[in-house]
């Protein structure tokens, strides 16, 4: 079980496509190693404790998919990111 990404590493070379990062702990303030992985097509988040839309993945411009569920959200607004699916 993670609460953090602290030792997220991924060589520059790589471009990660999918990330299930689900039953974990994490929070929105855990997310920012997030930020380097821009080939991430798919992303989940599923079963953490995020309380707001974590800032961090609007700068992953190729995400089209995003599984939230069983997290603490209230809403999400609609136009925060516009190239999901």
């Amino acid at each position: 079980c993670l609460n953090n990404l602290d030792g997220l590493s991924v060589p520059e070379e790589m471009h990660l496509e999918l990330l299930s990062l689900g039953d974990n702990k994490l929070t929105v303030a855990t997310l920012e190693p997030l930020t380097r992985l821009t080939s991430l097509i798919a992303l989940s988040l599923d079963h953490n404790r995020l309380e707001t839309f974590p800032p961090v993945l609007a700068t992953l411009t190729h995400l089209r998919y995003l599984y939230l569920d069983n997290n603490r959200l209230d809403s999400i607004k609609g136009d925060v990111l516009p190239h999901l699916n």
